[in-house]
């Protein structure tokens, strides 16, 4: 049993202070900051570790013209002025640092870091021969994917069925025959030659033989390969289906009342029996028999004469349950009792026992023209053509009588839900009906655009599909919810076929053919990730982006009652590598896109123009649609999965996730896909400066660069803080350097804004049980002790444009040119990434803007994570991974844009605050003695080093209940993740308080930078992120996760990660590491927004790859803190320019961050020719 008992001790070893080491490297040098200037400037470790040379620097001061004075006045030379922030962007002698420093009014120095994007041919650890980074238990998505058409050339008067392996037999009124397989793919094709026509649905035995009757006296039996088995040629028309018997006998009787048993292997006519009529010689049979689980067949004439006849043809009784001015057309009803229920045309209805003797007789208003359905307890339901909706018990009284209150027929049968307390009826003009069966009362209707021609249709979710006589294909939900809805067949005439797994239906229509619709895939089956079609705007995509987001849904101008929501009136800002526009990509975008596009802002190079042209306005060119440009490829690919409009040949969906969005690109990456900060910052200038005149609303920032710094003095995070403040939702990718601890990037891992990680959708769009979160997603905690990511989103095996020239490889975008196979015609390309994740991200947050305006970028946060779904285990619920690898979990366009959220993010943290005192330490960082430092924010993550230095514990302390809630563990040397069973085997101890990130003594944890009453992410009075009163994320009235009365992630009576009393890992139903089979991402929270009912989707889990192991701490690298826990941050708590322990400063060799620039994930792009 791993014991977990945290003890504070007064010997705290940590992480070096990143005070205590620019305290050191000062008294090394012949500078000190002191002495000529009363506040301490901040100057980064690297830069004072050159000595020589020429550095690239940012210089913070207390405004602009003091930066760009000092920088000259030291000898160097301006590049920018990043009024934005205070600060200018210089290169200056290494040498000249320490005068730089010196001069009044600065704040801090910083590197002018490189950020940007690099290609990498594979995903090591992980990845197949082809550079694929990908390899299944749930639908998130009501998206069905189109499986094509087949004519029959005659119309069909009868449903499809289903047959054994999948596949789906029909057959048109001219004999001829279509056999489906699973897939909607033809599998036989013919005509038979004699017997039509064929009004009368086909039946199929137990091994997959079908049997059907034709009126022209003949019945056939057809193998599930397409060829006749044979053929039973008799001297009367079979106007009623064949019955297939307990023995596999099949029955066939014709309409002069004859009873055939047929051997079902080779036709030969076993018995016959010719059925008893009333006083009309010629009485016909007109519905087919039914066979009772005893084998005994009932037969029912057309005036009403009831007979019960053995397996061997003979007479066990016969009853009259009508007269000659009556009409029986429809076969009789077999209860569990064994009760026998006939109905007549005219509106009577039988009943009769067992042994052939009247039960009782019910009257109902109106014709009964379709068969009706019993219930689990013997009701029958009933509809008529009156209108009337009927249920009656099976001792005869009537349940309820329902007038619908309309005008119109009930010509079909009703359906059941799942659970047996809805009914749906269907009235052929145009409106469903559900009935409340205990209370006998219309829960709700729901009207249609074309009349219902066939029975509806529920599954085993309790969803109701609908197929309408205009060729629209409806699902709703058991609310009456519109769920999905296609126009693209033909009239739906007949009752479509469910296959038995659910997953795909058919159905015949008027334009005499046979449609199929199913399910997204569930597993890649190798085919193609793009394949072209006649239309230049139409492909069959594999991956289509927008359904795994739910974007999809809102497009739908059906699903949203004529207000599709698409982005429109939103304007996104792209701060990449460019868009290519030409007169050639024009025609291949279309022209919406081309109406969309705002122009591009080059800050790159001077922000020159080049020789394509443009304008030239001060320090950077405009260019418009004709002349944009992107050499490198990524930022096309970026704009283009927000909001290109090519269309998916299989779903129709559209597969931008904001296809009406505006893009206004910011080139701050040239044509290797790298920048620095301060190309950056120059383009959140102008975004913030252009806001208001092209209603920029969103920067999207698909690139990253290392952290080495405090957020708050980090010239980047300032600059989004900035932008954040001015109203502009700000998303950034987590980065690539995952997956281990402490991986995220900047801008990242400011606090403030939207950091996204990757989802690896394997393919499979909508089904979600075997995702995973990739191993390149980068993870948190921040360095600042704040949970990043903030939610998750899709990011592998994402398609979208990039330019290539099928005539010169040469005018191709770089990234074509380097992997040529990965693209397709003029258009296409795949690639991995958190920079695809933030740009699926970017374009929900323009849906949410679009539906939602007016509201500010803290609601749009918290829109966004409080609707995610996290991943869990589908057998406990348990988390499958922590949230510093999925944040709030992943995103929900649906929920996140039409939920009723009224609360904001990032409460108890004051952005204006925080961005209105940079960093004036003076001498003493001591929050008690200089208050601007209380200003600033530190995360509520504290992490604890085990007794034998193995293991690093991520907590939260709950200081009210005094105990500490565990988040995820990782190894100290590399930062890997560690999983359950492996802390269970090692059973690391944590009594000696070893806390590396406690009060204080490195950039996170504990309180320090506070300043406000709150320690959480969003929080309020307590830890939660989404700050309500308890301290779980969501901020509900409990600790954990859901809200329970504990402490623990999913609410259970403890405190540790699985709910025990102490705090201990084991045991209890709380929070786990379980690294099991069986996953799944269950859906999020939800605040009074409708609830998509949809099947979870779980995770592999699988194991993620370790990177090289890190220096590993020895004892004389650590100063020992004599101190314990403190509320503020002390002289010692200046943040640490470090991602682990580090070695002994000196002047020449300064420690920093180990991580480097991310690195975009490129696989091959499978393509079929058109």
């Amino acid at each position: 049993m791993l014991r977990r008992k945290f003890v504070f001790m007064n010997r705290i070893i940590g992480f070096y202070s990143l005070l205590g080491i620019i305290l050191l490297v000062m008294a090394m040098s012949s500078f000190n900051a002191t002495q000529t200037n009363s506040d301490s400037v901040y100057v980064e470790p690297t830069l004072l570790a050159n000595t020589t040379g020429e550095v690239s620097v940012i210089v913070s001061a207390v405004d602009v013209e003091t930066a760009v004075s000092a920088i000259t006045n030291a000898g160097g030379n301006v590049t920018s002025e990043l009024w934005l922030i205070d600060s200018a962007g210089a290169t200056i002698p290494a040498a000249n640092l320490h005068m730089l420093a010196q001069t009044p009014g600065i704040r801090y120095v910083v590197e002018n870091k490189p950020v940007g994007v690099e290609s990498v041919l594979d995903c090591s650890n992980g990845a197949t021969e082809t550079g694929d980074c990908s390899s299944q238990y749930g639908y998130e998505t009501n998206q069905r994917r189109y499986l094509g058409s087949h004519k029959s050339g005659s119309p069909q008067l009868t449903p499809a069925v289903n047959l054994n392996d999948g596949g789906v037999f029909a057959i048109a009124e001219n004999g001829t025959i279509t056999i489906l397989n699973a897939d909607g793919t033809l599998r036989a094709d013919f005509k038979l030659p004699s017997g039509s026509p064929f009004k009368t649905t086909p039946v199929v035995d137990k091994d997959g033989a079908i049997f059907v009757a034709g009126e022209d006296e003949q019945v056939f039996a057809i193998e599930p390969h397409g060829a006749v088995r044979w053929i039973f040629t008799n001297s009367k028309k079979f106007k009623a289906s064949p019955a297939i018997g307990t023995d596999d006998t099949i029955y066939a009787l014709d309409e002069r009342r004859n009873l055939f048993a047929l051997n079902a292997a080779t036709g030969e006519e076993l018995w016959s029996y010719r059925v008893p009529k009333m006083d009309e010689d010629a009485e016909r049979t007109l519905s087919a028999p039914t066979v009772a689980p005893d084998g005994t067949i009932y037969v029912v004439t057309k005036f009403g004469k009831l007979t019960a006849v053995t397996p061997q043809g003979t007479k066990l009784w016969s009853h009259s349950v009508g007269d000659e001015d009556e009409r029986f057309l429809l076969s009789p009803l077999l209860a569990k009792d064994g009760t026998i229920y006939v109905a007549e045309k005219n509106g009577e209805f039988f009943a009769v026992t067992p042994s052939g003797s009247r039960k009782f007789t019910k009257s109902l208003s109106g014709d009964i023209v379709s068969q009706p359905i019993l219930g689990e307890d013997g009701t029958v339901f009933i509809t008529t053509k009156k209108p009337r909706i009927y249920g009656i018990a099976a001792n005869g009284s009537t349940r309820f009588n329902i007038n619908p209150g309309v005008s119109g027929n009930f010509e079909t049968s009703p359906a059941l839900s799942p659970d047996g307390t809805k009914l749906y009826a269907a009235l052929r003009e145009k409106k469903l009906f559900a009935i409340d069966i205990t209370a006998g009362t219309i829960l709700w209707s729901y009207e249609t655009d074309g009349d219902l021609k066939g029975n509806p249709i529920v599954d085993s979710y309790g969803k109701v599909h609908l197929g309408e006589a205009n060729g629209r294909y409806t699902i709703l939900d058991a609310d009456g919810k519109r769920l999905y809805s296609s126009r693209r067949f033909g009239n739906i005439s007949q009752t479509m076929t469910l296959s038995a797994d659910e997953s795909r239906i058919f159905f015949p229509t008027d334009a005499k053919d046979v449609a199929g619709i199913s399910l997204l895939q569930d597993a890649w089956d190798n085919s193609p990730d793009v394949a072209a079609t006649e239309d230049a705007l139409v492909f069959e995509f594999l991956n289509p982006v927008s359904i795994e987001v739910g974007a999809d849904q809102l497009h739908d101008d059906y699903l949203q009652s004529g207000s599709p929501i698409t982005g429109d009136g939103v304007a996104i800002a792209v701060l990449d590598s460019g868009i290519y526009f030409s007169n050639d990509v024009k025609d291949v975008l279309g022209s919406d896109v081309e109406k969309l596009f705002l122009g591009q802002a080059n800050f790159v190079e001077d922000g020159i123009c080049g020789p394509e042209g443009g304008n030239q306005f001060g320090t950077y060119c405009f260019t418009d649609e004709d002349d944009s440009r992107d050499a490198f490829g990524h930022g096309s690919h970026i704009a283009g999965t927000i909001w290109n409009h090519f269309t998916d040949y299989d779903t129709g969906v559209n597969l931008g996730i904001a296809p009406g969005a505006e893009i206004l690109s910011v080139r701050v990456l040239d044509d290797e896909g790298k920048g620095t900060y301060e190309d950056v910052i120059e383009g959140i200038q102008y975004v913030i400066d252009n806001k208001d005149t092209l209603n920029l609303k969103v920067i999207n920032l698909s690139l990253s660069g290392r952290v080495s710094t405090p957020y708050f003095v980090d010239p980047l995070d300032r600059a989004v803080e900035e932008a954040w403040v001015a109203g502009i939702v700000v998303v950034a990718a987590a980065g690539n350097s995952g997956p281990d601890a402490e991986s995220i990037m900047v801008p990242g891992n400011d606090p403030y804004i939207i950091t996204v990680g990757a989802v690896d959708t394997k393919r499979t769009p909508g089904y979600w049980a075997d995702d995973e979160i990739p191993f390149w997603s980068a993870s948190g905690p921040t360095l600042d002790g704040f949970i990043k990511p903030d939610v998750v989103a899709p990011g592998g095996n994402i398609v979208s444009f990039m330019y290539n020239d099928p005539n010169d490889i040469l005018q191709s975008a770089k990234l074509v040119q380097e992997h040529p196979d990965y693209a397709v015609d003029a258009n296409l390309f795949r690639m991995n990434g958190t920079s695809m994740a933030t740009a699926v991200t970017s374009g929900v947050v323009a849906l949410i803007l679009e539906a939602n305006p007016g509201i500010t970028p803290d609601q749009v946060k918290f829109r966004l994570m409080t609707s995610a779904k996290f991943a869990t285990t589908n057998n406990t619920a348990d988390l499958a991974y922590n949230p510093f690898q999925q944040g709030a979990g992943r995103i929900w366009a649906p929920d996140a844009v039409l939920g009723t959220y009224t609360e904001t993010a990032n409460k108890g943290m004051d952005i204006q605050q925080d961005l209105a005192h940079p960093w004036t330490s003076g001498d003493d960082p001591d929050p008690a003695n200089n208050p601007d430092l209380n200003y600033h924010y530190q995360g509520p993550i504290r992490r604890m080093l085990s007794d034998d230095g193995e293991v690093y514990l991520y907590y939260i302390e709950d200081s009210v209940e005094e105990t500490k809630i565990a988040l995820g563990a990782s190894r100290s040397d590399n930062l890997v993740w560690i999983g359950r069973s492996t802390l269970e085997t090692t059973d690391p101890l944590f009594d000696s308080g070893n806390m590396s990130w406690a009060n204080g003594y490195t950039w996170a944890g504990g309180y320090g930078w506070l300043g406000s009453t709150g320690y959480g992410w969003l929080g309020s009075t307590g830890y939660g992120w989404l700050g309500g009163t308890g301290y779980g994320w969501l901020g509900s009235t409990g600790y954990g996760w859901l809200g329970g009365t504990g402490y623990g992630w999913l609410g259970s009576t403890g405190y540790g990660w699985l709910g025990s009393t102490g705090y201990g890992w084991l045991g209890g139903t709380s929070y786990s590491w379980v690294e099991e089979e069986n996953d799944e991402w269950v859906e999020g929270i939800e605040i009074e927004s409708e609830e998509i009912p949809v099947p979870d989707w779980i995770d592999d889990n699988q194991p993620t790859p370790s990177p090289p192991p890190l220096p590993t701490a020895t004892p004389t690298s650590m100063p020992v803190r004599n101190t314990s826990p403190l509320p503020t941050a002390t002289a010692t708590s200046m943040p640490v320019a470090t991602t682990s322990p580090l070695p002994t400063a000196t002047a020449t060799s300064m420690p920093v961050a180990t991580t480097s620039p991310t690195h975009e994930i490129f696989v091959p792009l499978i393509v079929n020719s058109p």
